[in-house]
């Protein structure tokens, strides 16, 4: 968790260091990866949306269908519907 209380994804890597007469000392690296999780999701989040069905087709059928708009209205009402 960050100082301003939010929360703050890491990777951590930890080694344990031994040396003959010396305690055993834990050396530890986080690099913070926020960014990559937030971006992870949104990618995650937009292709649930663009898989989401209007008709039982993908979303993006539509993009390379040649559908008449008096189909694409039957569509959508029948997806609104159920």
């Amino acid at each position: 968790m960050a100082r301003d209380g939010s929360i703050v994804w890491v990777t951590s890597h930890w080694t344990l260091r031994r040396e003959p007469g010396f305690p055993a000392t834990v050396i530890e690296v986080d690099h913070d990866i926020t960014d990559l999780k937030l971006a992870t999701e949104a990618l995650n989040d937009s292709r649930t949306l663009a898989m989401n069905t209007v008709g039982g087709e993908p979303a993006w059928a539509f993009l390379r269908k040649p559908y008449r708009s008096s189909d694409l209205v039957k569509l959508l009402q029948d997806a609104l519907v159920s």
